[in-house]
C-alpha cells in the first residue's frame, strides 16, 4: 500500500530525489551532532563550529528544496545563532549545545514520518523549539559595537594592511582555478568532493577577513560560490560557476581600485576571468 498523498504514478524522479534527501538529511544531521559533540569539550574550536554551521545550512537547504517550510525555519533559526558564535565573537554555551543537540534529536524523530508520507506534518511538534531559539538569539543579539565600525576604517585606509590584505587574496585566489576545474569537469566523485572542501576552506578564509574590512560584497560572492559548487547538478554547473567567478572578480576588481588610489599595486591575474572552460583547461594543463 502507497503512502497517503501518492498514486501509481508518482514519478521515479521524486522518489530518488526524496531518498536523495533523506541521505544527505542524515549525514547533515550527523554533521551537525559530531560538531557539537566536540564542541562539548572546547567550545572556541573554530574548525568545530564551522563544520557546526555548515551542517545546519545544509539540512536547510534541503528542507526548502523539499518543500519542508517548518523544518527549513527551524534550522535557518538554528543556522542563525551558529553564525552568531562563528561571525559576532558570542561563546558557545552549554545552553545553546543543549537546544541544538535537541534540534537535532527532533528533526530526526520526525524524519522518518514525513520521508514515509512526502510531506510535512506536525509542525507544532517544532513551535517549542523555533520559539526557544528566537529567544536564545535575542538574548545573545547584540548591534555591532561602534569601535569596530572604527577599526575597519582605519585598516582600509591602511596602505600597509591593505597591501597585506591583498597579497592573502592573491595566495588564496591562485589556488581556485584547478580545484573550480576538476569540479567544473564531471560528475561528483571523492576528487571533486575534496576539491570542493578546499574551496570551501578558502572561502571561509577570504570572508572572514573581508568582512573583517568591511568587505561585505566580496564575502557575500565567496559563500554563493560555495553555494554553487556544493548545489548545481553536473548538468548545470559551468553556467553557475562562470556568474559566481565573475561576480568575485567584480569585487575583487573593486578593492585593487581602492588600495592602487592609496599608492598599493597588487595585481590578482588569474586564468578565472575566463568562462569556465577555459578553467577546465587550466585544470588540465597545470595537472
Amino acid at each position: 500500500m502507497l503512502p497517503p498523498g501518492r498514486d501509481n504514478d508518482y514519478s521515479d524522479e521524486l522518489d530518488e530525489a526524496w531518498e536523495l534527501f533523506a541521505e544527505d538529511g542524515k549525514e547533515a544531521l550527523d554533521l551537525v551532532e559530531d560538531a557539537l559533540l566536540a564542541l562539548e569539550s572546547n567550545p572556541t574550536v573554530q574548525d568545530q563550529i564551522i563544520l557546526l554551521f555548515r551542517g545546519l545550512h545544509k539540512f536547510k537547504g534541503n528542507a526548502r528544496m523539499m518543500g519542508l517550510s517548518a523544518l527549513e525555519h527551524l534550522f535557518h533559526q538554528a543556522e542563525d545563532l551558529a553564525a552568531l558564535v562563528r561571525d559576532e565573537g558570542v561563546r558557545l554555551t552549554g545552553e545553546m549545545i543543549e537546544l541544538l543537540l535537541e534540534v537535532v534529536d527532533r528533526s530526526r524523530e520526525m524524519l522518518g514520518d514525513i520521508l514515509a508520507r512526502r510531506c510535512e506534518f506536525g509542525a507544532e511538534q517544532l513551535e517549542d523549539l523555533v520559539r526557544r531559539l528566537g529567544e536564545m538569539l535575542e538574548t545573545y543579539a547584540r548591534p555591532q559595537p561602534q569601535p569596530v565600525a572604527t577599526v575597519t576604517v582605519d585598516l582600509r585606509s591602511d596602505p600597509l594592511y591593505m597591501r597585506i590584505f591583498l597579497e592573502m587574496l592573491r595566495d588564496e585566489m591562485e589556488r581556485l582555478p584547478p580545484l573550480l576545474g576538476t569540479i567544473a569537469a564531471g560528475h561528483r566523485t571523492q576528487e571533486t568532493e575534496e576539491c570542493i572542501q578546499k574551496v570551501r576552506a578558502i572561502a571561509d578564509t577570504l570572508s572572514y577577513a573581508a568582512g573583517r574590512l568591511g568587505y561585505t560584497e566580496l564575502s557575500y560572492a565567496l559563500h554563493n560560490l560555495v553555494e554553487v559548487v556544493e548545489s548545481l547538478p553536473d548538468d548545470g554547473r559551468y553556467a553557475g560557476l562562470d556568474e559566481a567567478v565573475q561576480a568575485i572578480l567584480k569585487e575583487l576588481a573593486k578593492i585593487e581600485e581602492a588600495a592602487h588610489r592609496l599608492g598599493v599595486d597588487v595585481h590578482i591575474d588569474l586564468p578565472l576571468s575566463r568562462d569556465c572552460s577555459a578553467v577546465v583547461v587550466y585544470s588540465t594543463a597545470s595537472s
